[in-house]
């Protein structure tokens, strides 16, 4: 019985150990800002008894460069996602072909999503958090200052899709550098974080000759957008415009202004970075507006990995350095039989697109999850409070779907509160307390950009008039703060009952009425008014009071009328003033009654005149 052994050209290793597989078939695309993929075929000396085991273990592969000592090798490495059986091989029958497709470690955040919110961090630290979960080594190669982003949400978003979106936006690249024991993924701005090939100095003949070389050469224009403007709203300067550009000079000139026009609502970092994004993106935009096309059968090329030119027949300049932004090879070998020639020849082979190195790839843009429609949250304060705002009115919440929030002022972001009526000074004012479940909708459906545009009941919040007893009543029931129970309330409540409609107004503590002109008050039927201590009427001119009927005044203590000038009461029948057994009564007739159990009369001079006077 044979067995299979590795070639020397290329070889693969997994958790088996040394010479327990050997390679037949060998397919590797990897790109600058892409996961990588390998697919492979080969094949097991004994059948591999847990092929489910294998799924996710790590694997190691080389390629021995052409010319080469041993120890200069092209690796591969990374975690099978999926592997399969091919039926057995030809010359061993304790063995088994395999087909398996190798990723890399990263690649296990495609199958998390999560709904998630980030604060005061920036994109890489983002980046390190979530993918370090996924126990993805992340590799810094930056020059620029990273931006923070005081909010930002992942929303209904595979981990892997949130971080390289993140990525992408603030035009930074990767890559993933390989060795024999691991691999890293390389985060860059600039040009340095690019790395250079094992065979980094490169000929390209289109003739055959028996040197590695590159075979195939190539490049491509292509017309883009020429501008990019990236227009925002900033509540706290509305009179002006809040915009970024940026311009680029790309092929298609004959195509005139090609702009493009991005309205991103209230985006946090036009708003508040002073280098905003405009002139990152629209080099994302134009990525490929220059691109170089090879095919070659140099073993160490891979993706953000650079080359030059010693030899080219069509003059390119050895100064001009290559990065190579996308990458497929293609390899397989003669698996040994028993007398160790199958007859075959290994084959390899690698085709690519790359640009020049005086500038840094700078990826597309991708797109940001839509929050279609509204939500509700929780409204949350600090200890002790009820209402937490800003001079803005700005409230913060609890999403439903956080998991991570603590129910505290950090649970979001500052969120504006609409209302009915928003003007200079002026308008409604109802600020969510703490508990109060408000719905909230997102500017432009971006999740890092929540407007809160109403409240809703809920169980721990019910509606102030019971359905089942105030069915017919509507209004505005307050509540007072802090510690305010059921008791303790302003209203304003409408009862639309037919035949017994109310208007109640309730003032938990004082009430203070101000019209500065005319008020007028007309009561159809009964009036009462009740006053618990003092009333006090001041009347800066004339009071005129028109009584249709009786009028009845009843004071338990003492009453005091003072006039200035004259006081005038004027009777049609009779004017009586009484006090126990004493009483003067004036009759319309002229009569004048005085009686009382003894009357005096004091005066420095007394005059009686009358027709008759009697006098008893």
């Amino acid at each position: 019985m044979a067995t299979e052994e590795q070639h020397h050209h290329l070889k693969i290793q997994g958790p088996q150990g040394k010479d327990a597989l050997a390679i037949e078939h060998l397919r590797v695309s990897e790109s600058l800002s892409r996961l990588f993929e390998i697919h492979v075929r080969f094949i097991a000396n004994k059948r591999l008894n847990d092929l489910e085991g294998q799924v996710g273990q790590a694997v190691s592969i080389s390629l021995t460069l052409s010319g080469q000592s041993e120890s200069e090798k092209r690796y591969f490495h990374g975690h099978i996602a999926s592997i399969g059986e091919l039926g057995k091989p030809l010359h061993n029958s304790e063995g088994q072909r395999y087909e398996a497709r190798v990723v890399p470690r990263a690649w296990s955040a495609r199958n998390r999503s999560n709904c998630r919110i980030f604060q005061d961090e920036t994109a890489l630290d983002i980046a390190e958090t979530v993918l370090g979960e996924h126990e993805v080594e992340l590799v810094r190669s930056i020059e620029g200052t990273p931006r923070n982003y005081r909010y930002c949400v992942q929303y209904n978003e595979t981990d892997w899709d949130f971080v390289t979106r993140l990525l992408a936006h603030e035009g930074l690249f990767f890559f993933f550098e390989h060795s024999e024991s691991g691999h890293r993924m390389v985060v860059g701005d600039n040009v340095n974080a690019y790395q250079p090939a094992l065979e980094d100095s490169v000929i390209y003949r289109s003739g055959d000759s028996g040197d590695s070389r590159i075979y195939q050469w190539r490049q491509d224009h292509r017309a883009g957008p020429d501008a990019m403007v990236e227009q925002g709203f900033d509540f706290t300067r509305p009179g002006e415009t809040v915009a970024d550009s940026g311009k680029a000079s790309v092929p298609g000139e004959a195509f005139g202004e090609q702009e493009i026009f991005h309205y991103i609502g209230e985006d946090r970092l036009l708003i508040n970075d002073s280098e905003p994004l405009a002139a990152t993106h629209l080099k994302g935009l134009n990525r490929e507006a220059q691109v170089y096309h090879g095919a070659s059968d140099y073993l160490s090329f891979g993706a953000g990995l650079t080359f030059s030119f010693r030899e080219h027949e069509d003059g390119v300049s050895s100064g001009t350095g290559f990065v190579i932004t996308r990458f497929e090879c293609t390899a397989s070998v003669p698996v040994n039989s028993e007398d160790g020639d199958s007859g075959e020849a290994s084959h390899y082979t690698n085709t690519f697109e790359c640009i020049t190195t005086d500038k840094p790839f700078v990826p597309a843009r991708q797109p940001k999850p839509v929050i279609p429609g509204v939500q509700t949250a929780t409204v949350t304060t600090g200890p002790g409070e009820e209402l937490h705002v800003d001079e803005y009115g700005r409230v913060r919440v609890q999403f439903h779907w956080d998991r991570e929030g603590k129910n505290n002022p950090d649970s979001s972001c500052w969120i504006r509160v609409a209302q009915g009526w928003a003007g200079a000074g002026f308008g409604a004012q109802f600020l969510p307390r703490q508990g109060q479940e408000v719905v909230v909708e997102f500017i432009n459906g971006d999740p890092d950009q929540p407007l809160v545009t109403g409240s809703v009941y809920n169980d721990d919040n019910p509606l102030p008039y019971s359905t089942d007893k105030q069915l017919n009543s509507s209004g505005i029931r307050s509540r007072s703060t802090l510690e305010g129970g059921e008791a303790n309330y302003s209203e304003i409540r409408f009862d639309d009952d037919k035949g017994k409609e109310l208007l109640v107004l309730h003032a938990e503590k004082d009430y203070e009425l101000t019209v500065e002109n005319d008020e007028t008050d007309s009561v159809g039927n009964n009036r009462q008014a009740e006053v618990g201590n003092d009333d006090t009427l001041k009347v800066g001119n004339n009071q005129n009071a028109t009584i249709g009927g009786d009028r009845t005044s009843e004071t338990s203590g003492s009453d005091t009328i003072k006039a200035g000038k004259t006081i005038t009461v004027d009777a049609g029948t009779s004017i009586t003033l009484q006090t126990g057994a004493a009483s003067i009564t004036l009759e319309s007739s002229g009569n004048i009654a005085i009686e009382g159990t003894q009357i005096s009369l004091d005066g420095a001079t007394i005059s009686l005149k009358g027709a008759n006077i009697s006098l008893n």
